[in-house]
C-alpha cells in the first residue's frame, strides 16, 4: 500500500524529522512494522486561504506522480484541501488546534463530511465536532516505550536539572 502523508512544512528552516517529529516517526514506526506499507510526503506550505489554495495543483501533481493508495492528511485544513482533489481516498487525523478554536471548528467539519474516514487524538475532540462525520476513531498518541521508561522522580529531575521545589509544565 502507498500512502501519500500530507502535513504543515511552514516553520523556518522546514526539516520533517524534526519539525513533524511525531508524524515521521509514526510513519516510520509503520513502516517498519509493515514494510508493504510505503509512504511519500507532501508538505503544504503556505498560510491562510490563498496559502493552502496555491498548495492544490502541487498536490494533484503529487498525486498523479506518486499513485497513492490513500492520503493521510494531519489536520482539518489540510483534509479539506485534500478533500478537493477526487482521485484518492482521504483520512484525517485531527491533532486538537484544529477543532479546539472556534475559527478552526467549521473547516474541520467541513473536512471531516468530505473525507473517507476521521481519527480524532482523544474524545473529546469527537465531541466538539457541530455534526458527526460518516466514519471516524479515536486513536491517542502513542509513546515508544522503548525509548521512554519509567525512572524515579528525583532522579529525573536532578538528570534534567531541575529544581526541587519549582514547578514544571511539560507539553
Amino acid at each position: 500500500m502507498k500512502i501519500l502523508v500530507v502535513c504543515s512544512g511552514n516553520a523556518p528552516g522546514f526539516d520533517f524529522k524534526i519539525h513533524q517529529a511525531f508524524i515521521y516517526d509514526q510513519i516510520e514506526a509503520v513502516h517498519k512494522h509493515e514494510p508493504s506499507i510505503t509512504y511519500e510526503c507532501f508538505f503544504v506550505k503556505g498560510k491562510g486561504i490563498q496559502g493552502y489554495y496555491k498548495n492544490l495543483a502541487l498536490l494533484k501533481e503529487k498525486i498523479t506522480k506518486y499513485a497513492p493508495d490513500l492520503i493521510h492528511a494531519h489536520g482539518g485544513h489540510i483534509g479539506l484541501l485534500c478533500s478537493l482533489q477526487k482521485k484518492v481516498p482521504v483520512v484525517v487525523t485531527y491533532h486538537g488546534s484544529d477543532i479546539n478554536l472556534a475559527v478552526n471548528r467549521l473547516i474541520s467539519a467541513t473536512a471531516s463530511i468530505r473525507c473517507r474516514a476521521n481519527i480524532f487524538v482523544s474524545r473529546q475532540l469527537v465531541n466538539k465536532m457541530p455534526f458527526k462525520s460518516k466514519s471516524r476513531a479515536v486513536i491517542p498518541c502513542g509513546v515508544d516505550f522503548d525509548v521512554f521508561v519509567p525512572v524515579d522522580k528525583a532522579y529525573a529531575m536532578r538528570e534534567l536539572g531541575f529544581q526541587e521545589n519549582d514547578t514544571y509544565i511539560l507539553f
